[in-house]
């Protein structure tokens, strides 16, 4: 009797184990199945925020915010024309005069432009309007100077509306993008992580399900491994690897192409403009007779340069090489110096800084010339193309500025392109990686639903 309830308790116990083992198997699958799904969706705003970083950064605020330094550089670069042609006494078919209207052209299109990238509405709409506003008054005031042969009252009131009202509206321009670049970006970039960790941590969880069903299976059925299992966790982790890697790289892409090249971008731009305002500041203390006029014309020339670089760049390019980050305080120029991180980028730079310091020396001797009652000779000092003219010495740094903008450009550039490839590639390891668990608990425990044969 009692024999025949032990065989009775030991079959009850195979059959309830038998139906235990299904059960069980069902239950990892829909584990799997839910974890999967929460893979998925960390994956996705992973990917999501990635793009959005990268948008914000290539199409939506940068653009903005390099056009509305390009308004004020086309501006400035008008007013400086404008200035020329009566420091020189060009008539209406003069180069600078020319180079007035292309400047002056350029300027209406940024503005064009700007105007059809609004992003943040009003922030933007309003100080685009006041330009194109402010704009046609200083038109008008410049039409006066010109009928009136060089009008200094006229003149006057042109150069404080385009520093006090004209270029003010273009900087609001891009700090309204700047502002929201920043913000999106540190945004942007802090849900990108938050998505990738919980990706992670899903995967891990992933990947101890799948080795845990090996183990249960090793156990109930003595196998050592189930091929599919195995390969589908490799697989995973392959994909899940190659997943988070180029989220690393576009990680890395993005910080070169915002905060090392479009940051150059930004200031050299802002350089331009600066120096531009300060040629026509040069200029306008040129035309004027002495008084106290020309005095605040010279402060605010000195005010405008020391917005590139305070005091006298040093001649000697060595100093630039050995000690880049004695000039990082020291304005615009010396900022740009302190954060050389690509190729061609130094000796451009230094190119750029060591022209700046020539055309102030330049510059500040036409000033004595002045000073001292012999116009004519600062006025041949000023003006022309010729080696140590201030022209010359100007036309030399914006040349070698544009050159160290190019190079910054082209890294940035180039960086949103690596950036958009490797985000190609992170969607397809994003499928690969959830697929991988799914086919292995399909295929996997296809033969461990039930015991072994015997």
């Amino acid at each position: 009797m009692a024999t025949r309830q032990v065989v009775s308790i030991a079959e009850s116990v195979l059959l309830a184990t038998r139906h235990l083992v299904p059960f069980q198997l069902r239950l990892r699958r829909r584990a799997a199945l839910l974890l999967v799904l929460l893979a998925a969706a960390a994956g996705l705003g992973a990917w999501l925020s990635i793009r959005d970083v990268m948008q914000t950064v290539g199409r939506d605020a940068a653009p903005s915010i390099i056009a509305a330094q390009d308004i004020r550089t086309a501006l400035a670069d008008a007013h400086t024309q404008i200035v020329n042609v009566l420091l020189a006494g060009e008539g209406d078919s003069g180069p600078s005069a020319l180079a007035f209207r292309q400047s002056i052209a350029r300027a209406n299109d940024h503005l064009v432009s700007a105007a059809q990238n609004i992003t943040y509405g009003e922030e933007e709409r309003l100080p685009i309007l006041a330009t194109m506003e402010h704009l046609a008054e200083y038109q008008r005031l410049i039409g006066r100077t010109l009928a009136q042969r060089g009008d200094p009252t006229a003149l006057l009131q042109a150069d404080a509306l385009m520093r006090e009202r004209i270029l003010p509206q273009a900087r609001l321009l891009d700090q309204a993008n700047e502002k929201h670049l920043n913000q999106a970006y540190a945004d942007e970039r802090w849900q990108a992580r938050c998505w990738t960790y919980l990706f992670a941590a899903m995967t891990a969880l992933l990947a101890l399900l799948l080795l845990e069903t090996q183990f249960f299976l090793a156990r109930r059925f003595r196998r050592r491994l189930s091929p599919a299992l195995l390969a589908g966790l490799l697989a995973m982790l392959a994909a899940a690897g190659g997943f988070l890697s180029c989220g690393a790289e576009i990680g890395h892409q993005m910080k070169v192409a915002k905060e090392d090249a479009f940051d150059s971008v930004y200031l050299l731009a802002q350089s331009k403009a600066w120096a531009y305002l300060a040629n026509a500041q040069q200029s306008i203390y040129l035309l004027l007779p002495p008084g106290r006029d020309k005095v605040a014309q010279q402060a605010l020339f000195a005010a405008s340069a020391a917005r590139l670089f305070r005091g006298e760049p040093p001649a000697d390019a060595r100093v630039f090489d050995a000690h880049p980050d004695r000039f990082k305080d020291k304005g615009l120029l010396g900022e740009e110096m302190a954060s050389i991180d690509f190729d061609g980028e130094a000796s451009s730079a230094t190119a750029a800084l060591r022209a700046w310091g020539e055309y102030l020396r330049i510059a500040a001797r036409a000033r004595g010339l002045e000073d001292a009652g012999r116009h004519s000779q600062a006025l041949a000092l000023s003006l022309g193309s010729q080696p140590r003219r201030a022209d010359w010495a100007f036309d030399n740094f914006i040349e070698s500025l544009d050159h160290t903008r190019a190079i910054n450009q082209q890294a940035f550039d180039s960086a949103l392109n690596g950036a958009r490839q490797v985000l190609e590639r992170m969607w397809k390891w994003l499928g690969l990686a959830l697929l991988a668990p799914l086919l292995a608990m399909a295929f996997g425990l296809r033969s461990g639903d039930g015991p072994p044969s015997a």
